[in-house]
């Protein structure tokens, strides 16, 4: 996913693109269910330099409820093309949080830890099958066989639930 972004960001020059991700399912786009974007550009092969605007509509329910949103020039993030791709998450880390955030991971990566499994398998192992030690199961659903049953008693009858 990241290869085609950045293979269509530098096959054209990107001025604008408005993240609608929070919008979806509100009356602005009613019938939309996935995250998605309206990305603005020019059709031309943008310059070494060239960067984009991001802008993020956020809820309003006065104006989302009449089917409108607001755009706001001073929330626009102004972003180089090359940055996105040396961080691919880019778009994502300033969608849910600020440059501050950004800063941060960009702090983190430069220190070059090591992923959770490479240290998980490092510290605590790994099992012969190669699962990591220790790990638990996993996420799990609900089953029928995980649930007790209760015995209620009512007037003298007893009803297993």
């Amino acid at each position: 996913m990241a290869d085609a972004r950045l293979a269509l960001f530098r096959a054209l020059d990107v001025t604008s693109v408005i993240n609608g991700a929070e919008l979806r399912q509100s009356k602005v786009w009613p019938e939309i269910d996935a995250p998605f974007c309206l990305l603005l550009a020019n059709n031309r092969v943008p310059s070494p330099s060239a960067g984009f605007r991001l802008i993020s509509p956020r809820l309003e329910s006065s104006l989302n409820a009449a089917g409108t949103m607001r755009i706001d020039a001073h929330t626009a993030e102004i972003i180089a093309t090359e940055y996105l791709a040396r961080t691919p998450e880019l778009l994502k880390i300033l969608f849910r949080g600020t440059k501050a955030d950004l800063s941060l991971v960009d702090r983190i990566q430069t220190k070059e830890f090591p992923t959770l499994v490479k240290f998980w398998s490092e510290v605590v192992g790994r099992s012969p099958t190669g699962y990591l030690t220790g790990a638990g199961n996993g996420y799990q659903t609900l089953k029928p066989s995980s649930t007790r049953k209760k015995a209620v008693v009512n007037q003298g009858y007893r009803l297993t639930i």
